[in-house]
Formats: C-alpha cells, structure tokens, sequence
C-alpha cells in the first residue's frame, strides 16, 4: 500500500501544481486582458478630448480675429486689416480641417454643432464685408448679432463635447 500511497501523493502534487499554474496564468491574462481594454478606452477618450479641444481653440481664435478685423474696420486701420484678413484665411482652413475631424470621431451631433461653428464664422465674416461695403461712419458703432451667434454655436459644441465625454 505503501508504493500507491507514494504515487497518489506525487500524483496530486503534480496536478494540483499544474492546476495552481494554469489557473494562476489564466487569472493573469484576464487581468491584463482588463487592464489592456480600460487603457485603450481612455486613449480614445483622450483623443476625442484632443480633439474637441482642438476644434474648440481654433473656433476661439477664429472669432477672435474676425473680432479684430471688426474693430480696425471701426477705426480705418487698412493695412491691419489686410494682414488680419490672412490670418482668418489661414486659421479658418484649420478649423474646417478640425471640424473634419470631429466629424470622424465625434458622431452626428457633435459634427453638426461643428458645422454650426463654421456657419456661424461666414456669416460673422460675410456681416463684416457688408460694414465695410457701407459709407463710412454709418455701421461704426455697430454691434453685429452675427458675433452673439457664433459665441453662442462655440458654447453649444463645448457643452455637447463635455456630454459626450464626461463620465
């Protein structure tokens, strides 16, 4: 009895160590498997914040400049003018780039409140042509509706961003 009491124990000490070791690295794979999934899904969120923050800065700007441009039509500053006018040129292709991509990460509403943004900078700019179409000193203490709009369509797509992403 002596020889399968022998083989019995060394027997279960061999299953139950291969039993604790498979059992131990099946728990560790779930738990990096886990670890694996959760970091992925904060990256994507980081991304879209980046990206609506992104989108957000460049809105600020541009309204900022197309305020600018605003004021030194106010004051006849032409050559301001001129130089400001390139920089909302160039910003205003950035913005429509990030408005493109918040379209791709950001879903439907989100895109749309971006389209909103860029319609609310073209009419702000189109309202500017047509004050410096207008005789001189008629429109200078003008304030345009247009800049309440486009303040209002950047609140909207911050609020529908941090909908989006917060928790």
């Amino acid at each position: 009895m002596s020889g399968w009491n022998q083989i019995v124990t060394t027997a279960v000490t061999v299953v139950g160590t291969l039993g604790g070791v498979g059992l131990g690295g099946w728990i560790n794979a779930r738990s990096q498997r886990e670890l694996w999934k959760r970091q992925r899904a904060d990256g994507v969120e980081e991304r879209l914040r980046d990206t609506y923050t992104e989108f957000v800065l460049i809105a600020t700007e541009n309204r900022r400049i197309l305020q600018q441009l605003f004021y030194f039509q106010q004051v006849s500053r032409d050559p301001e003018i001129l130089a400001t006018g390139e920089e909302y040129n160039r910003k205003n292709r950035d913005l429509h780039r990030a408005a493109a991509q918040v379209s791709m990460v950001g879903g439907a509403d989100l895109g749309q409140a971006a389209d909103r943004v860029i319609e609310g900078c073209s009419a702000f700019a189109g309202a500017l042509r047509e004050v410096s179409r207008a005789p001189n000193g008629s429109l200078a203490s003008t304030t345009l509706p247009e800049l309440n709009a486009l303040k209002g369509s950047i609140n909207e797509f911050v609020e529908l961003a941090k909908a989006q992403t917060s928790p």
